[in-house]
């Protein structure tokens, strides 16, 4: 289950060859929303393992499903002010609306 959060909070790909998190705090913990990246197809698209929520300050990971990443997803959109992180949060909810693929259809992302 995703703790409440509390804005501010920001979403980002990850420099591990793509993964992607939403990056949140509550009850004065670190948090993040994780999708860890499967593969990179260029024809494709990319492939994610099943998301997580990690608990940065205790080192705690809780699997979660696609559907409730995705709910969680749809409510931290209408809180996210900066471009960028509207940019990945988005990336994240097309992700998670298709189990864990985002379509080759879909624009690519860097």
């Amino acid at each position: 289950m995703i703790p409440h959060f509390d804005p501010p909070f920001t979403a980002e790909k990850i420099r591990d060859g793509g993964s992607l998190a939403l990056c949140f705090q509550s009850a004065g913990q670190s948090f993040w929303l994780f999708f860890p990246i499967v593969h990179q197809y260029p024809h494709n698209g990319e492939q994610y393992r099943s998301p997580l929520v990690i608990n940065r300050t205790l080192n705690q990971e809780e699997p979660i499903s696609w559907e409730n990443a995705a709910s969680w997803l749809s409510r931290a959109l209408e809180e996210l002010t900066d471009d960028s992180s509207r940019k990945w949060a988005a990336i994240m909810l097309e992700v998670a609306q298709h189990q864990g693929h985002y379509p080759k259809e879909l624009p690519p992302y860097i």
